[in-house]
């Protein structure tokens, strides 16, 4: 993996325009008509604001665009994670975006500062001088438009922006499976009206048996014919555990919101079932210090309290039961490894995201649902003992988990298709 940190130039803006159309007339033309280029290069525009979920899924794209033959160059918007995007891609780090104390509306840079107007201009700057330079064939958003309204400031120049390269590259979404239904009013008309005038796929990371985009976004019928379900993005079977092995594993995926699971958690463990085995915390890298400090103190021989596993999901092809939250990426993680599992959804007020997916689970006999509002010690080891209990989840209920590879797979066949005769980059292209 490549990795470069995007940085503000000192020089000045005529200067900046005058690198730009050199690289444009010299380098940009035989690049972007693919005079030199062997593969199709794929620009991945990914912003977490939050938890860590987003880069962990595009990650796993990531690795299976490349193994389909694109080049990859991954732009990240949020602060720095754990996360290592695989060998062979390219990866920029914008002047990182993070949503501040009173949600995700509220922006803040690195150091906690709200962020202005000069603050945005400079990141554009770099993300506009950077699509520029890499001269992609096919750009990814990672959510938006379905998210990240908030940073419509940037996105819509962006767009803009990619419609005037030449050629015009293709330009795709890359969404999870369910999402927060918008109560703003035009929001989704907003939405459907910068799909079709700028979007050509839709990668909606989903089994359409266990979950339809028009369950969360009422007019998905407008984008139907640019919207293809792929299956869920779940880890490759292959993976295994590298690390320590715990009987009982509890994770809040990134951990910003993890503090009344792990306290629930500490005091559950002697009133389960498997008081005596081993319990592993992950505590994710955004867990607040002084919570994690807090659990430290509570020295237990058979409880290990560690930051982030790579391996996660080999971690619970040989857990007993894990305790969890219900983001994507674990409930992938889940299905696929076949680990019993206690979901404690996280909701607040517009996100109920996590609670619609435990609840699918919860019906078709996938997991133990203990509802955010009822975890306490008590509820919690009851809950754990009646998953350790659950028989092996039937075939037929698991929905389709080869969300990644499937993305590829369509892109290529796109590429494929077209012919010398054909334009590779036209509208529409279902």
């Amino acid at each position: 993996m490549k990795y470069v940190i995007c940085r503000h130039p000192t020089i000045s803006r005529d200067s900046i325009g005058k690198v730009i159309g050199f690289l444009s007339i010299t380098v940009g033309k035989l690049v972007a008509n693919r005079v030199f280029r062997l593969k199709h290069r794929i620009f991945f525009m990914v912003q977490h604001l939050l938890g860590i979920g987003h880069v962990m899924r595009s990650k796993r794209i990531t690795k299976a665009l490349l193994e389909a033959g694109f080049e990859v160059d991954v732009v990240l918007g949020g602060t720095e994670t754990p996360a290592e995007f695989p060998a062979g891609a390219t990866c920029f780090q914008l002047n990182p975006y993070k949503s501040g104390p009173g949600g995700f509306s509220a922006l803040m840079d690195a150091n906690n500062q709200y962020i202005d107007e000069a603050y945005k201009a400079q990141r554009l700057e770099q993300l506009l001088s950077l699509l520029q330079a890499r001269a992609p064939d096919v750009v990814f958003t990672e959510a938006f438009p379905f998210a990240r309204h908030q940073m419509g400031f940037e996105f819509m120049p962006f767009l803009e922006a990619v419609k005037q390269l030449t050629p015009r590259p293709l330009v795709a979404c890359s969404v999870r499976d369910l999402l927060h239904k918008k109560v703003e009013s035009g929001r989704d008309e907003l939405t459907i009206r910068i799909l079709r005038e700028h979007y050509d796929f839709v990668f909606l990371h989903a089994d359409p048996e266990f979950a339809r985009l028009d369950e969360t976004f009422r007019l998905a019928g407008k984008v139907s014919d640019l919207t293809h379900y792929t299956g869920l993005v779940a880890p490759e079977v292959s993976e295994r555990c590298e690390g320590r092995i715990y009987d009982v594993v509890v994770s809040a995926g990134g951990g910003a919101v993890g503090k009344p699971l792990f306290e629930a958690a500490l005091e559950a463990m002697p009133r389960t079932r498997y008081a005596k085995d081993r319990w592993g915390f992950i505590t994710g890298p955004n867990l607040p210090l002084e919570t994690i400090e807090k659990l430290k103190q509570e020295t237990r021989p058979n409880l290990t309290i560690e930051s982030f596993r790579t391996d996660f999901f080999g971690l619970l092809k040989e857990a007993k039961v894990l305790v969890s939250q219900s983001g994507y990426n674990t409930s992938a993680d889940i299905l696929r490894s076949g680990c019993r599992s206690v979901m404690v959804p996280f909701v607040m007020k517009g996100l109920s995201e996590q609670l619609q997916r435990a609840s699918l689970f919860e019906q078709r006999g996938l997991t133990v649902l203990l509802k955010q509002e009822n975890l306490d010690a008590n509820s919690l080891a009851a809950a754990i003992d009646k998953a350790g209990e659950m028989a092996p989840p039937d075939p037929k209920q698991i929905p389709k988990l080869d969300g990644a590879f499937e993305t590829a797979r369509i892109l290529k066949e796109f590429f494929e298709r077209s012919t010398e005769d054909e334009p590779k980059f036209a509208r529409s292209p279902v």
